[in-house]
């Protein structure tokens, strides 16, 4: 059974391989309240918003196929990979999500793999303050530290987030938005082929969050060629947060058929 392209007889060219995934990652994040009234134009059918709150981040992954731990040692560069994203509150038929209306990673099997999951990935060019144990003011998260990530794609900075780290912290906001949501989309591109739209919800395993710290954000938001950050109406600047991640997916199971048709 195929998974992904490109074919062959044995799989292993295959740009992505199946479920599970493991991830473990690093995150510069701000939460912010938005209106909603101005802000629906980002909204998915049939849904609304469960609250003004939203949740955007720049990050940094090592993720792969559970039991492909070698790969870290045998090819770096196809475990690592670096993600910016937006996230909204959304309720859909009285239950409430984590939803993305805008995602952008630097990796093409990260973008794949994103998409047959339903995340509305594009490529771009992100960068995210590390931290290492030599440097004297940089060696690990502690009050006054500032840190940063940003999003390029094309010649627009869609994107960019500072904290000046505070305080520890013991919770996460974006924990209270619910699971996520995330649209399939795959359209038809001639006669007899299906056209499919569906909602369906991430399966999460194992998760866990460690070195949680707010702070205080600064926020630049922007719009590019065809990505409508303008859509997204931020009145208020809360906290910048500095964590870590660990989680596996599991897949996806569908949580509402919009639609599948043949196109005859």
């Amino acid at each position: 059974m195929i998974y992904t392209l490109p074919y062959t007889s044995t799989g292993r060219s295959a740009i992505v391989p199946p479920p599970p995934y493991i991830y473990a990652t690093d995150y510069v994040a701000v939460h912010v309240k938005i209106d909603t009234a101005s802000s629906a134009g980002l909204l998915p059918p049939g849904s609304k918003f469960a609250s003004d709150d939203a949740w955007l981040y720049v990050s940094e992954f090592i993720s792969y196929k559970e039991g492909s731990e070698d790969l870290i040692a045998e090819d770096p560069e196809l475990v690592t990979y670096r993600e910016g994203a937006v996230a909204l509150n959304i309720e859909l038929e009285g239950k409430r999500y984590l939803y993305f209306p805008f995602m952008w990673v630097d990796k093409d099997w990260a973008l794949i793999r994103g998409y047959i999951n339903g995340y509305p990935k594009k490529i771009a060019k992100i960068e995210i303050s590390k931290f290492h144990p030599l440097l004297a003011n940089y060696d690990a998260p502690r009050p006054g530290v500032r840190i940063g990530g940003y999003v390029v794609r094309g010649s627009s900075l869609l994107m960019k987030i500072k904290v000046t780290l505070r305080e520890r912290g013991d919770k996460l906001p974006v924990s209270n938005f619910g699971p996520t949501l995330t649209i399939r989309r795959f359209p038809s591109t001639g006669e007899g082929e299906l056209d499919v739209l569906e909602y369906v919800v991430v399966e999460k395993g194992e998760s866990r969050t460690a070195d949680i710290w707010r702070g205080d954000a600064e926020l630049v938001l922007n719009s590019g060629v065809n990505d409508e950050l303008n859509l997204l109406h931020v009145v208020k600047v809360l906290d910048g947060y500095f964590y870590r991640s660990f989680f596996k997916i599991l897949g996806t199971r569908l949580a509402k058929l919009m639609y599948s048709k043949n196109n005859t």
